[in-house]
């Protein structure tokens, strides 16, 4: 009905404008504005951001960036320039601006998609589903400090319609999407080859395979990088606690135990996870998409908490099981959906300002996985898949 739309995204569009002065970086060397720009700039004026030498005589201001860029190389990979370099060939504040309008519309755009995508029954738990995804810290911070995590929530989403419709070419996109920060979905990735090679979805492989090499050498092609695992060995190298991941979180518990006690922590919530899987297999739903989204960020060596906005799906499937539920389960359902995704997350921010640390935040990827079983039955039917695997094994046109 036209006229339910009013009440169900005014909040959503209240608290966006509430947090629009938060959302929007007035200072171009908050965060990593000047960063990524700057990257962008090489790869646009044909140098290469891999290069020590392209930092050097910059400008003060760029001082910080030049004396990171001796110790610790650029970390992200070709086709990720590709991304920036458009950016980059504006002048400082102009590129700046043109790629934060960028990501805010990508932001708001990803939230919308997943409301269209896994749609709410209820005037009021849409409008507060579409309140937690504006409130979510992870939208807010990757806003703010110039992070593409919204990239990745598209791809994600596009992942779990290409699987629900046994679409390739949503499926291909994407996978491209995601892979402009490949080291946080690397577990996505092992699971969409298995799940793809297992269902025997040899039309959506072959077309994600394309598109994924297509991206990847033109990216290798117009900004080469030259010693890869060396890259990859220096950030590796960092001690741990750097980060928001669950071996900060180990090493905060335990001190040098932390390998010990970071699998003690993975333990539980993997176990969770498989099981939800087994109550919602890929045969049946596309929830092992966002699980496998999930368990990336709980495992990979090196996250930031603006990471955790692939993780958003999951506290909108837990809304979504709270409509089945009667009363008193659906509200306790409900209050549990804000705990986990609007306290907890901005709880953790401010008490690891205090602490001075990043290893509250890496609860959050956890605490999902918990959650996995809560919505397993649910996703059943919110993501299920419409055609039967079967129809797919011998190359059928996708949707």
């Amino acid at each position: 009905m036209p006229g339910r739309s009013i009440p169900v995204y005014a909040p959503f569009v209240l608290v966006i404008a509430v947090l629009s002065l938060v959302l929007w970086a007035p200072d171009p060397f908050l965060g990593d504005w000047h960063n990524f720009w700057y990257a962008g700039h090489l790869v646009a004026t044909g140098r290469s951001p891999y290069d020590a030498s392209s930092y050097a005589g910059l400008e003060p201001q760029f001082a910080d960036l030049a004396a990171e860029r001796q110790v610790l190389p650029w970390p992200y990979p070709p086709w990720t320039n590709l991304f920036l370099a458009p950016f980059g060939a504006l002048p400082l504040r102009a590129g700046i601006i043109a790629l934060h309008a960028t990501l805010v519309v990508l932001g708001i755009g990803g939230i919308l998609m997943l409301a269209r995508q896994l749609p709410l029954r209820g005037t009021g738990t849409q409008a507060l589903a579409l309140t937690i995804a504006a409130a979510y810290e992870p939208f807010v911070r990757a806003t703010r400090t110039a992070h593409f995590d919204a990239l990745l929530l598209l791809g994600v989403l596009l992942l779990a319609a290409g699987w629900r419709r046994d679409s390739a070419w949503r499926f291909g996109l994407g996978a491209v999407l995601v892979a402009v920060k490949p080291h946080v979905v690397l577990v996505l990735a092992l699971a969409s080859v298995v799940a793809l090679v297992g269902s025997r979805r040899w039309r959506t492989f072959a077309t994600t395979a394309v598109a994924l090499a297509a991206f990847a050498g033109l990216g290798w092609l117009v900004s080469p990088m030259p010693a890869p695992a060396a890259n990859a060995a220096t950030w590796l190298a960092l001690p741990v606690g750097h980060d928001s991941s669950t071996w900060t979180l180990g090493a905060m518990l335990a001190g040098t135990a932390w390998p010990i006690a970071g699998v003690a922590l993975l333990v539980v919530p993997l176990a969770l996870c498989a099981r939800a899987l087994r109550i919602s297999p890929p045969s049946r739903s596309a929830l092992f998409v966002f699980a496998a989204a999930a368990v990336s960020l709980a495992v990979v060596p090196y996250a930031q908490s603006y990471d955790y906005l692939t993780l958003l799906p999951i506290a909108w499937l837990l809304v979504r099981s709270a409509e089945d539920k009667p009363r008193p389960m659906r509200d306790l359902v409900l209050t549990l959906a804000v705990v986990v995704a609007v306290l907890v997350p901005w709880l953790a921010y401010f008490g690891d300002y205090v602490i001075d640390s990043h290893a509250l935040r890496s609860t959050e990827p956890l605490l999902m996985l918990l959650l996995l079983p809560l919505i397993a039955r649910t996703a059943n039917v919110a993501l299920s898949v419409s055609s039967p695997v079967s129809a797919t094994e011998h190359g059928s046109p996708a949707a």
